[in-house]
């Protein structure tokens, strides 16, 4: 507890590069565009837009992000509601999916905001999106922007895999197989559930296009074939 009480707002994990929007302007704004989304969306897929619907509940406050282009450098602003999908329990990369508004033009795309290892050794998702896009792979949502969260011009990154490996005789032995994590995210097109098709022939057609999508990699891109 010591350790925790002296620790900054980042360094226990608190996103400073979001900021909780108290315009009504701007939440008016991402209301009105999410509400048309829905309206749009009624006559094209079955039971109109479930993440939309999500993304405007009243008891959740609208956020500003910032994301910033590893391939670009530049920076992308996105105002958000309540996530339309959370990692259940304390576990794994804490991933948190998003119906996002692009103050930039962007318009309205999915973000999601995960952690992810923190090793040299593995190519970035967005960094494999690039590849696929420029291998012209089919049946591919075109990315937005993608890179990692910064905070005072620091990457995010977890620090519990250094304090487990510090030498402490009054604490009890703690697993060394805690892995380092970088705080990403990442902005693409927005996609809609299985369960919003209409008919068994949009079914066939989706998987059709997986079909396309993975014998591509397997022929042009193998080296990809096991990220996800």
């Amino acid at each position: 507890l010591w350790k925790f009480f002296h620790m900054t707002p980042g360094q226990r994990g608190w996103d400073e590069s979001v900021a909780t929007v108290d315009d009504a302007r701007q939440k008016n704004l991402f209301y009105d565009t999410i509400g048309k989304v829905i309206n749009n969306d009624r006559g094209r897929i079955r039971g109109g837009s479930p993440y939309a619907y999500l993304s405007m509940d009243p008891d959740y406050p609208v956020h500003k992000v910032e994301v910033k282009d590893a391939q670009t450098g530049k920076v992308h602003h996105f105002l958000i509601g309540r996530p339309f999908y959370v990692t259940r329990g304390p576990l794994g990369r804490a991933t948190r999916s998003y119906v996002a508004y692009g103050l930039g033009g962007e318009g309205i795309k999915y973000l999601k905001d995960s952690w992810a290892v923190d090793n040299s050794g593995l190519l970035p998702e967005g960094d494999a999106f690039a590849i696929l896009n420029k291998a012209n792979v089919p049946s591919l949502l075109p990315i937005t922007c993608a890179g990692n969260v910064e905070v005072a011009g620091a990457v995010q990154r977890t620090e519990i895999q250094l304090w487990a490996k510090k030498p402490y005789p009054w604490r009890a032995p703690c697993s060394p197989s805690f892995r380092a994590l970088r705080h990403y995210r990442l902005v693409q097109d927005l996609a809609y559930p299985l369960e919003c098709l209409k008919s068994s022939r949009e079914v066939v057609i989706v998987f059709r296009d997986v079909l396309k999508y993975t014998c591509f990699l397997l022929l042009r891109l193998p080296r990809l074939t096991g990220c996800d």
